[in-house]
């Protein structure tokens, strides 16, 4: 069943959804195996490549509805959708790195490539290392964290943690990110 989840939030956060796919992953960590946590990452990497797939269409069918849809996402605005457009035609496919652990959504990507001088196929093949990496990195961390502290604590207090973690990212993530 998490894996599934992975799944669908990996699709969900490439198009409209606003909660990375980390958060899931990391509480697969608390709750299961890391080898477990890590198959969710490759699932979930892999279906950002269908709702990258999704927006890519959308925006190539109506660039300005896709940008408008994706702008009214929170934490996102008209000078994100700018700044990725510029990357893009500055530095190609390593930008969708830099996206990744920059807080700069993989939606704003998607919907500007179909717009830039880039291989659409290109960019979804590279979609792939480019989110698995992050979400590699985020269940390393995660897996190791939760380790050290099932030593102190219980996997309900894990979670309580957990869910307080995720909440104070995103109230700071939410007040520094402009949108």
């Amino acid at each position: 069943m998490g894996i599934v989840v992975a799944g669908i939030w990996g699709v969900a956060e490439a198009t409209l959804f606003f909660l990375v796919p980390d958060l899931w992953l990391s509480r697969l960590c608390i709750t299961h195996s890391l080898r477990y946590a890590a198959l969710a990452a490759v699932v979930a990497s892999l279906a950002a490549v269908f709702g990258g797939c999704l927006m890519l269409l959308w925006s190539q069918y109506d660039l300005m509805s896709a940008l408008a849809w994706v702008e009214a996402v929170p934490a996102i605005s008209s000078d994100m959708t700018q700044k990725v457009h510029a990357q893009l035609s500055a530095q190609g496919l390593v930008s969708l790195f830099i996206g990744a652990f920059s807080g700069i959504p993989y939606k704003i990507y998607a919907v500007q490539v179909a717009h830039s001088e880039l291989s659409p196929w290109f960019f979804l093949l590279a979609t792939i290392p480019a989110r698995l990496s992050r979400f590699l990195l985020v269940v390393w961390v995660a897996h190791r964290l939760s380790d050290w502290l099932r030593r102190r604590y219980t996997q309900r207090v894990l979670l309580r943690l957990w869910a307080a973690l995720w909440t104070c990212f995103y109230v700071g993530y939410l007040w520094w990110m402009p949108g």
